[in-house]
């Protein structure tokens, strides 16, 4: 569901015209970015989400604005009569549904999710510790305000928080893009077996120059296809967001 032209002068509004001034520090520039060659493509993609603290189902549909809280359950295989306050702990990975668009070569999330800054937020702080690392580089709708365009967050400030994401097919197959953050003990080869990919493909995809070093917090694409998917156990129509 697009902003409509109301909240987007909101947004921009509410940019300079709040009372409240937080000092910024500058934003990592090691964003993740996915190559989505076909402009103005469609599609349903995911990210793990890793809470970097306890909270619960319901706060992660809500920062996300994910609508329909079967699809959150179906993705993360979790029973259907799982309720919102369903504990989720530090460090545990939620699979988060969202529709992606492609731009310019690259996928974000289709102006999702909309994120209000609280009191002693940093650009970083949202992207590392809010986001766990998911805000992606680059701007695919220039009436969005989004961490990059600006200097000094204002409390209160809406803020585009774009996530990465591909609509591409993966050596002819259509696939779903996951976007993956590098874990401790982590290994190309790991994350490949677990998600029933190759090396070969993370690489080639990812434009990684040398498999045997990666960094912790990287944000990886990683093709979802065959039985993964199918081990989700839930149709791609249940990807509802507002």
């Amino acid at each position: 569901m697009h902003i409509s032209g109301f909240l987007t002068s909101f947004v921009l509004i509410h940019l300079f015209a709040s009372l409240a001034s937080l000092t910024a520090q500058p934003l990592d520039t090691d964003l993740p970015s996915f190559k989505c060659m076909t402009h103005n493509a469609t599609c349903e993609a995911l990210v793990g989400y890793l809470s970097h603290n306890n909270t619960t189902l319901g706060r992660i549909q809500s920062l996300f604005q994910v609508n329909d809280l079967s699809a959150l359950l179906g993705v993360n295989l979790l029973p259907p009569t799982t309720p919102e306050n369903y504990t989720i702990a530090e460090g545990q990975t939620v699979k988060i549904p969202f529709p992606c668009r492609c731009t310019n070569g690259i996928g974000l999330s289709d102006r999702i999710p909309i994120y209000t800054v609280t009191k002693n937020d940093t650009p970083n702080s949202i992207t590392t510790n809010v986001f766990s690392g998911l805000v992606a580089a680059g701007v695919s709708d220039s009436e969005l305000v989004t961490l990059q365009q600006i200097q000094n967050l204002q409390i209160g400030t809406k803020l585009w928080v774009p996530l990465p994401c591909s609509c591409d097919q993966v050596e002819g197959q259509k696939v779903v893009h996951y976007a993956h953050v590098v874990l401790p003990g982590d290994s190309l080869d790991a994350i490949a077996a677990e998600f029933e990919t190759t090396t070969e493909t993370l690489v080639s995809i990812n434009n990684i120059t040398d498999p045997y070093s990666i960094r912790i917090g990287k944000v990886f694409d990683v093709p979802l296809k065959g039985q993964v998917l199918q081990n989700l156990t839930i149709s791609l129509s249940l990807f509802l967001i507002v």
